[in-house]
């Protein structure tokens, strides 16, 4: 089943919120950013979410959203292409973070549904010269919900070469849930004092080691903060990560991209406190346009972006 409820902000900005049940999962996403608002299962709520709708509207910490047209970090907001260099908008410490200042998350997207199938389909058009990016782009999120199972396909098409890498940014309440996380990642990217990865990959070792549970609030509690490219083991369509809410759920996640950016919310300020929720974000190595090794993100007509990302909920 799909419903949707209509809603304005303050400021004027029409927009609509569509909800997909199913079995004991129930899910909320805004066409603001087609961010997720929320994940029930069994009736618990699994997301961090603002206080108020209308901060959706501007959502400075990515809540729910897909951040696009290239997710995380480009270093000096400037990157090469067929000997071009292309200038494009910085917004955190001189360098460009999820898609600029106007990125994907801040964008009003458009939204199909599919109540036969527990489904709903969010479009957006990029146009050339968006943040600086060559070439238009088509993006489409599909997200379902079926056997307590949440599924985002994400599929963009360019008019030409360009730069992409989306991400699916959302929060899970570690600290009021007293979660748990174990990834399925024997190695990760560090980085230096901005955040840009250095282009090593080094094993995951002392306090980077996620190799089996650790509850988030002692890592918080002792200082280990990461925000950090992990690389989960295979390739395809594969476990990446598991969080456990004990006496509640398991959720695992299952990813086809070959990184996964762990937050543990060290970040957070108001309306949040730090360390409130850690965000598990699949998608490309970070700063990969300027880092030889990390992969190819330039995507064309003949080779278009695709991602899926798939969240399996059980009861403990």
């Amino acid at each position: 089943m799909v419903t949707l409820t209509q809603h304005r902000t303050a400021a004027g900005q029409d927009f609509t919120q569509a909800t997909l049940s199913s079995g004991m999962l129930e899910v909320s996403v805004l066409t603001l950013g087609a961010a997720t608002r929320s994940i029930r299962f069994d009736g618990t709520e699994t997301l961090l979410e603002y206080p108020d709708i209308d901060s959706y509207q501007d959502n400075p910490f990515y809540l729910g959203a897909i951040a696009g047209r290239v997710a995380n970090r480009i270093s000096n907001a400037a990157f090469e292409m067929a000997g071009r260099r292309y200038d494009i908008s910085a917004n955190w410490k001189g360098h460009q973070l999820h898609g600029g200042t106007d990125g994907f998350s801040k964008r009003q997207w458009t939204l199909e549904t599919d109540s036969a199938n527990t489904a709903v389909r969010l479009t957006l058009h990029s146009g050339d010269g968006d943040q600086g990016f060559p070439s238009s782009v088509k993006v489409t999120v599909e997200m379902s919900v079926a056997d307590d199972v949440l599924t985002y396909d994400m599929t963009a098409t360019p008019s030409g070469p360009t730069p992409i890498n989306l991400a699916q940014h959302n929060y899970y309440l570690s600290r009021e849930l007293d979660m748990s996380l174990k990834l399925e990642a024997p190695s990760y990217c560090p980085t230096d004092d901005d955040l840009i990865p250095t282009g090593q990959i080094l094993p995951a070792t002392g306090v980077h080691d996620l190799s089996e549970f650790h509850r988030l609030a002692d890592m918080a509690r002792d200082g280990h903060n990461i925000d950090e490219n992990y690389v989960p083991d295979g390739s395809g369509l594969r476990r990446v990560a598991v969080l456990r809410a004990p006496g509640l759920f398991e959720m695992a996640m299952e990813s086809d991209q070959p990184g996964l950016q762990v937050y543990t919310g060290h970040w957070l300020t108001a309306p949040f406190g730090p360390c409130e929720a850690v965000c598990l974000e699949p998608q490309y190595f970070p700063n990969a346009l300027n880092t030889p090794g990390f992969g190819d993100i330039i995507h064309t007509p003949d080779r278009p972006y695709r991602q899926t990302t798939r969240l399996r909920f059980r009861r403990l």
